[in-house]
């Protein structure tokens, strides 16, 4: 492995060799680290395959959950319309009901309206 103290070994008896600009450019060619640590592009295509490959899978988990969540909304907006179909049929016939209540109290109130009137042009009639 190569280590600091042989890359500056190596660095010295090239600038003895060819100088210190020639050695400066060569030694800007070689990696940082050794050659074992560089990723070459089939490295990195590798890489992407198994990335891919889980996203891939975790794209189908999600479809699979997204798509089973999707039936259950779908069950949801059936029973939803079926609620609201109950309360509109309830509410109509409680509006019914309703009118056909007061309509019953408004011509019982009318008939003792007209009884009391009536009883009260007879009374006046008998005492006055």
């Amino acid at each position: 492995m190569v280590d600091e103290a042989a890359r500056h070994a190596l660095y010295r008896s090239l600038e003895a060799a060819i100088g210190p600009e020639a050695t400066g450019t060569m030694m800007t060619l070689l990696p940082p680290v050794g050659w074992a640590e560089v990723a070459t592009k089939d490295d990195l295509r590798q890489l992407e395959a198994r990335l891919d490959s889980r996203i891939d899978a975790l794209e189908a988990r999600f479809d699979g959950r997204f798509g089973g969540l999707e039936g259950r909304f779908g069950g949801l907006e059936g029973r939803m319309a079926v609620l609201e179909g109950r309360m509109e049929q309830g509410m109509a016939e409680l509006e019914t009901r309703f009118t056909a209540a007061l309509r019953t109290q408004l011509f019982a109130l009318l008939g003792a309206m007209f009884s009391i009137s009536a009883l009260t042009v007879a009374a006046s009639a008998v005492l006055g």
